[in-house]
Parts: structure tokens; C-alpha cells; sequence
């Protein structure tokens, strides 16, 4: 985990589902190459996997050392890990949270978190709402991006 005093909470609007994974994965290399360990949020293991081939081949000639929580040998070297619903999260520098939801649980455990407001449904957004309200309220100074 970083050791910062302050922690940050990045809301990324989303016009619609389609772009979620890849503006995760956008996230995700920009962490990266700033040499961040990321940990990424998915809802269950089938978005895990949707994460895990669009880290592949969303840009071309682009490659980030990846892998699935709890499917990468021992010792886990990859500073990208994908964990998958219940999952325990890596111990990393910065959350990613690609599933619709999030947990206060992650409040204490990353300094930094990028999430998404899903502009293209009023549940969704409301759900958004709630995990801004709440991370703010944890001590997160809260960035909007749209």
C-alpha cells in the first residue's frame, strides 16, 4: 500500500456500459507506467476474465504485466492483479473498482481509488452517489472526471 497521508477517491463518468473495461484499462496503464501497483475490483469471476483479455488487447503493442487474483504462481510478481468478487484485494497501491459496487471495507486498505459513476442508469447512479458520499465522508478528497 502507499504510505500517504492523503487519500483520493477519482469518480470517472461513464456515458455508457460499453466503456467501463476500457477506461479501467486506460487507468490501469497510466498507474502502471508511473510504476503504481494496481489492484482491480471485479464483480465476479466472469468480469475478472472480460478485465483480464481487455488488459490484453485494448491497446495495441501495449502490455501490462496482469493477472487474476488467486490464478498467478507464487511468488505474484504482476503489479496488476484482478480479484473477483468476495475475493481477499491485493495488497497494492491503488484500487480499481470496475464491479458496481464498492465496500467501506477498501476505505482503509488504499490511499488512492478510481471508481466509475454510470451516468446511463438511475440505480446505478444512485449506488454511485451512496460509495462518493461514503468515501468522502471516510476522509477521501474526491476528484470528479468526465
Amino acid at each position: 500500500m502507499a504510505e500517504s497521508d492523503e487519500k483520493v477517491a477519482e469518480f470517472v463518468e461513464l456515458a455508457s456500459a460499453d466503456e467501463r473495461l476500457r477506461l479501467a484499462s486506460q487507468w490501469v496503464e497510466r498507474l502502471y507506467e508511473r510504476g503504481r501497483t494496481v489492484a482491480v475490483h471485479a464483480a465476479d469471476r466472469g468480469q475478472a476474465s472480460e478485465m483480464d483479455k481487455v488488459l490484453w488487447t485494448f491497446k495495441q503493442n501495449s502490455f501490462i504485466p496482469h493477472g487474476i487474483a488467486g490464478e498467478v504462481e507464487e511468488p505474484v510478481i504482476e503489479p496488476v492483479l484482478i480479484a473477483a468478487g468476495d475475493d481477499e484485494m491485493p495488497d497494492s497501491d491503488v484500487l480499481v473498482v470496475v464491479s458496481d459496487e464498492g465496500r467501506e471495507a477498501w476505505m482503509d486498505e488504499f490511499d488512492h481509488v478510481y471508481d466509475f459513476a454510470p451516468l446511463y442508469s438511475d440505480e446505478l447512479k444512485k449506488d454511485a452517489r451512496r460509495r462518493f458520499k461514503a468515501y468522502q465522508e471516510a476522509g477521501f478528497r474526491m476528484r470528479y472526471i468526465n
